[in-house]
């Protein structure tokens, strides 16, 4: 991954992952897969999913 807006976006998703933005997280992060599906990193970011929500 070379690209600023490629960087920019992995940064954007863990920032919202930080906040428990979720859904922007994952939006996110599977922009990524599909940009990069061949990417060393794509299978963590595939699998990365937000906790279960409490109830």
């Amino acid at each position: 991954m070379t690209r600023k807006d490629d960087r920019e976006l992995l940064k954007a998703a863990y920032e919202a992952w930080d906040a428990e933005d979720w859904a922007l997280a994952g939006e996110r992060l599977e922009q990524l897969v599909r940009r990069h599906p061949d990417h060393r990193k794509s299978p963590v970011w595939y699998a990365a999913e937000p906790p279960p929500a409490y109830s």
